[in-house]
């Protein structure tokens, strides 16, 4: 049995912040709830809701370091009336979801430093509708970017030749704003040359937004 924890609003605000990603690390949860304090105290308070059972941990380098993780345990997500609950994504990714999942949530941490961002739809959200046939892309992310729609592309340095082609030709016949982020200054032009003549979709690189 779980150690007995008292969520604070500030944990109840934080559970809502990683079950609408899915899941954080360390550093994103630092800045976001202890900005200004020692990453000491940021991960005592996780250690004691790990213990609480109201959030799970593991590490992972899904992304070429080392990262602590945390996703929501059903303890949080009880504490959350069945409507929004029903919205957040509940359990550990799949191992080749993670590194996606954590830049995407990086991108939009970043996003909302120039922009008001508002109807964050995830990539599990959206393989739902893909499957049903509502959409004609399967992306990363959607969401309003100062009440405009966009769809997110996380790059991948996998997506090559063929591939490739065949992603842009999918963001193109769906015609929406899309912004496709890369991680270095070779994939940006890699990128950018398949993308030519689709007006609808931007290159930015990560450190750029």
């Amino acid at each position: 049995m779980g150690k007995y924890v008292q969520p604070t609003a500030r944990d109840v605000a934080l559970f809502r912040y990683i079950g609408q990603r899915g899941l954080s690390n360390t550093q994103a949860i630092h800045q976001q709830f202890w900005a200004g304090r020692k990453i000491q105290t940021c991960q005592d308070r996780l250690a004691q809701l790990v213990k609480g059972g109201y959030l799970h941990t593991a590490m992972t380098d899904a992304r070429g370091k080392a990262e602590q993780i945390y996703w929501l345990g059903r303890k949080a997500e009880h504490l959350f009336a069945a409507a929004e609950r029903a919205s957040f994504v509940k359990g550990r990714p799949a191992q080749a979801e993670i590194g996606h999942v954590l830049t995407m949530g990086d991108v939009l941490e970043k996003l909302k430093q120039r922009y008001r961002v508002t109807d964050v739809t995830t990539e599990r959200a959206l393989k739902g509708e893909h499957k049903r046939g509502l959409s004609t892309v399967l992306a990363d992310g959607r969401m309003r970017l100062d009440g405009v729609e966009y769809l997110l592309e996380i790059d991948s340095p996998h997506y090559t030749g063929q591939r490739l082609r065949k992603k842009v030709a999918g963001f193109g016949k769906a015609g929406k704003p899309t912004l496709w982020v890369v991680a270095s200054q070779a994939r940006l032009r890699t990128v950018s040359r398949a993308t030519a003549g689709q007006a609808n979709i931007q290159v930015v690189q990560v450190n750029k937004l």
